[in-house]
């Protein structure tokens, strides 16, 4: 692919330049003038958004010295002058350099880089108990079954996340539903029940314009899953082709293995399909001790494992298992978008009957980066 956009470029034209030289990006950004194979944002965007990133990288050409040359700055896309702002500069908190942790593993062709991931076009909702159609656009909803049906009508019962243009992340025990098997996934939908999924903001009408459904051709379950105990309930994906991304399907980031545990009280964010319709959940953060206290599990010491609900919960007793748990980096300016990367992934629900508090036991996903990181092809 990449010998074909390169070929497509130094075809087009040649301008005069040099390898290191300074240049002015598309977006109007001073950068350095690098070797195709180099710029890692441009190969990037070439792969995941295609079309726009072929368009990018051709006005971006800044020369040919034993190969093309494009300008390469912070993005490898068209972007406005306050999304520039927000990729160049550098996400940090006073525990951990979270752009250096991303980039750690971000450096695998496999995985889109910091500038592409977690990023979702809403930054404010309209309606706080309702998702806007662009929110979370990694979320990919699992398509079963039955099994002792010919008639192949679908349900669908678990969710999980989109990590690249190929892969899916999801629980373990999601792919052992009694009766059922697992047979693709939709991405890009927010309403089932619609045939056309749009919203309407000071009487604009916003559509989806891209809903997909991809067939799995193979799962790949952690070696150490042990389904009664439900350690390691972890599971991939591998759809039969890739996706290209669009405003209402992007992948979210994953957290480097050296992430911390965030504190005790921290919302963390979830989203869940109520009857047809994608709705945010919240819950915020337990510790360790607390969790043994609340869920009656004597030491809560599985590798791994983490859990949130109690006060301040919303809507987790309907949180979808194999769904998300996410978080939004720390912002070092408010003016900025929110990036988002995935703390967890939910594997249980406690506390959902009557008079009962509710809980979400879930991995932390920094343990398991790198078996994810090697199960990639």
């Amino acid at each position: 692919m990449y010998v074909l956009i390169v070929s497509l470029i130094i075809t087009s034209y040649v301008l005069a330049g040099e390898n290191d030289a300074t240049c002015v990006t598309p977006n109007g950004e001073t950068a350095r003038c690098k070797h195709i194979w180099s710029c890692k944002v441009i190969r990037h965007a070439i792969t995941y958004f295609k079309k726009d990133g072929e368009e990018f990288a051709k006005k971006s050409r800044c020369g040919n010295d034993s190969g093309s040359l494009v300008c390469c700055g912070s993005v490898g896309q068209f972007v406005n002058s306050s999304t520039l702002k927000e990729y160049s500069e550098s996400i940090t908190t006073s525990k951990i350099n979270v752009n250096e942790a991303l980039n750690d593993i971000t450096e695998d062709i496999s995985l889109p880089d910091s500038s592409l991931c977690g990023i979702q076009i809403p930054d404010d909702r309209l309606d706080s108990n309702l998702t806007d159609i662009g929110e979370y656009p990694w979320i990919a909803a699992l398509k079963y079954v039955r099994s002792d049906d010919d008639s192949n009508a679908s349900s669908f019962y678990c969710s999980g996340t989109l990590i690249n243009q190929e892969y899916v992340l999801t629980a373990a025990n999601c792919l052992s539903i009694p009766g059922y098997n697992l047979t693709a996934v939709r991405l890009g939908k927010s309403r089932f029940s619609e045939t056309k999924d749009c919203f309407v903001d000071k009487e604009v009408e916003t559509c989806v314009d891209t809903v997909v459904d991809l067939p799995v051709v193979n799962t790949i379950i952690h070696p150490d899953y042990k389904e009664k105990k439900s350690e390691n309930n972890i599971a991939l994906l591998h759809l039969e082709r890739k996706v290209y991304y669009s405003d209402y399907i992007r992948p979210l980031c994953l957290p480097s293995s050296d992430f911390l545990a965030p504190e005790p009280g921290t919302l963390l964010d979830f989203t869940i399909w109520e009857t047809d319709v994608k709705l945010p959940g919240q819950a915020p953060y337990q510790s360790q001790e607390n969790c043994s206290k609340v869920l009656n599990s004597g030491k809560f010491d599985k590798f791994g494992e983490a859990c949130a609900g109690g006060e301040g919960s919303v809507n987790a007793c309907f949180a979808d298992l194999g769904a998300p748990v996410i978080k939004a980096f720390p912002k070092t300016d408010e003016n900025k978008e929110k990036q988002w990367y995935q703390e967890g992934i939910i594997y249980e629900k406690h506390g959902c009957k009557e008079n009962e508090t509710p809980f979400l036991i879930y991995i932390r996903l920094s343990n398991y980066t790198e078996w994810i990181l090697n199960n990639l092809k």
